[in-house]
């Protein structure tokens, strides 16, 4: 596994979103991959917090609900099969933000991404415990993102973790490397001047390379 450096604006679509001027609040949209009644009254009172803070403007779950509908997405597999870019730019919004969910609805992290590159600024652990806690660990990791947003123009760094080869590791180990990779990747993103190249988005800006 190795970091290699990459420049936000290597990874920029085409057409992006909009980027936020300077000294102006970003747009934000806030989704879970589980739509539970547990769930949705932790984004309720996590909206409810945000709103409170001028860190972000919130787009309502309504309207990205509805987008999803109509692009026949599921939430379940958002963050894996890399649709932030594609809905951030139909919701007009800058940040991207998904609550991680167990198979039995519990939320256990916060990952946001900057919309119009798809590169990822936060990514966290929930505490254990009670809803309060919950709520002010997500409303924390939206203003920490908010701030990292203001450096993508200036000043933060981008950097993507992939494995090269298996240097004669066994096949059982597998799994405890992509457990390192996901640890690395977490420690990155949580310094102040890092942001992280998800894989998947770097192999498709390769993709694009060749074929120019």
């Amino acid at each position: 596994i190795v970091p290699a450096s990459a420049r936000a604006s290597d990874t920029t679509e085409p057409t992006p979103t909009k980027k936020t001027p300077a000294g102006n609040t970003p747009r934000l949209a806030l989704v879970s991959t589980s739509k539970t009644a547990a769930i949705d009254n932790i984004l309720t009172l996590a909206e409810v917090k945000i709103s409170a803070d001028s860190a972000v403007q919130l787009v309502e779950r309504r309207e990205i609900y509805r987008i999803l509908a109509e692009q026949k997405l599921s939430l379940a597999g958002f963050v894996k099969e890399d649709q932030v870019v594609k809905v951030g730019k139909m919701l007009g919004v800058n940040l991207f933000a998904v609550l991680e969910t167990t198979p039995n609805s519990q939320a256990v992290g916060v990952v946001i991404f900057d919309a119009s590159t798809g590169i990822r600024v936060w990514d966290a652990a929930l505490a254990e415990g009670s809803l309060d806690a919950i709520t002010v660990d997500v409303g924390r990791a939206i203003q920490g993102a908010a701030e990292k947003y203001k450096k993508l123009e200036n000043g933060l760094k981008t950097v993507c973790i992939t494995a090269v080869r298996n240097v004669g590791l066994p096949s059982d180990k597998e799994v405890f490397c992509d457990t390192v990779s996901f640890f690395l990747e977490r420690e990155f993103v949580a310094s102040p001047s890092l942001a992280l190249l998800e894989r998947t988005r770097l192999d498709k800006v390769i993709q694009e390379r060749n074929l120019g």
